[in-house]
């Protein structure tokens, strides 16, 4: 299990929609950029990641989004990048998308599980 978190407020696939094409890309690449940066902090290593894997992608923000409506895609590419493999039915079996509202205090941010084959069979 891979587990790390981004210190950033979440963004809305409404807002993001919303946007310029050019700054829909531009937003688009910090996030990638973001999600490797994170992920190499961690020392993330898929050396050992058996696939398929499934994504836990969840949001503290102030105002909760509704799950549906969280931007997970870019997070995807970003992690996708760094494990060298592509987000096919294959290798992804799911993804799975969560909002709460951070506690008075907290930052904003957003944590990411990354569970592999092992993990997600495996009984608690």
């Amino acid at each position: 299990m891979i587990s790390f978190t981004i210190e950033r407020r979440a963004l809305g696939w409404n807002k993001f929609m919303r946007m310029h094409f050019r700054a829909r890309h531009k937003l688009n690449e910090d996030w990638v950029t973001e999600t490797m940066r994170c992920m190499h902090l961690v020392r993330a290593d898929f050396s050992a990641v058996r696939l398929p894997i499934k994504i836990e992608v969840t949001t503290f923000s102030k105002s909760p989004l509704d799950a549906d409506n969280i931007l997970d895609k870019v997070i995807i590419d970003g992690i996708k990048q760094v494990a060298g493999f592509d987000d096919c039915y294959k290798n992804l079996m799911s993804v799975e998308t969560c909002s709460k509202k951070v506690i008075k205090g907290e930052p904003e941010c957003i944590k990411i599980i990354i569970k592999d084959q092992d993990d997600y069979n495996r009984r608690d």
